[in-house]
């Protein structure tokens, strides 16, 4: 209730607390706010020799298995999600957290080669992103925004 308060934003990252978020989006809605999901992403793959393996890296393990490809189907399936639930509510965006999946993955079941921060998927990456590279996920996000989307009209 807040006039100050322009916007109110959340994050999703599993599917626990919804019922808290959707109270949120509600309170903010029937105040005349506009809600964003700032940032979402699907739960992170972390096999439990990652854990000891990177004590005293905590900041790396939140991009355990980001860069894996058979994790894309799921980083689709996730986005869409979060697109109809956003939609339902009349939200203005959805901003998905790990957007380096929109252009490149490795074919890899190694953790580390896995990793969003791992040298080997960045250099991987880069190539990518100079011949004009796409996924799966880029496209399922096209898509969405595509059929689900608002326009500049309505973000105004």
């Amino acid at each position: 209730t807040l006039p100050e308060m322009d916007l109110i934003s959340v994050d999703i990252y599993d599917l626990r607390g919804f019922d808290r978020t959707d109270a949120v989006v509600r309170m903010a809605k029937t105040a005349g706010k506009r809600v964003f999901i700032e940032e979402t992403w699907r739960a992170i793959y972390w096999p439990p020799e990652m854990e000891t393996t990177l004590k005293g890296g905590e900041g790396l393990w939140d991009g355990g298995g980001v860069a894996m490809e058979k994790y894309q189907p799921i980083d689709a399936l996730w986005m869409e999600m979060v697109a109809v639930y956003a939609a339902a509510w009349g939200m203005d965006a959805v901003v998905p957290f790990w957007t380096q999946t929109m252009f490149k993955y490795l074919q890899t079941d190694d953790w580390r080669a896995g990793l969003v921060y791992s040298r080997q998927y960045n250099a991987a990456l880069q190539r990518a992103l100079v011949t004009g590279e796409r996924t799966k996920t880029f496209y399922a996000c096209k898509k969405l925004i595509q059929e689900l989307g608002k326009t500049r009209a309505e973000l105004a």
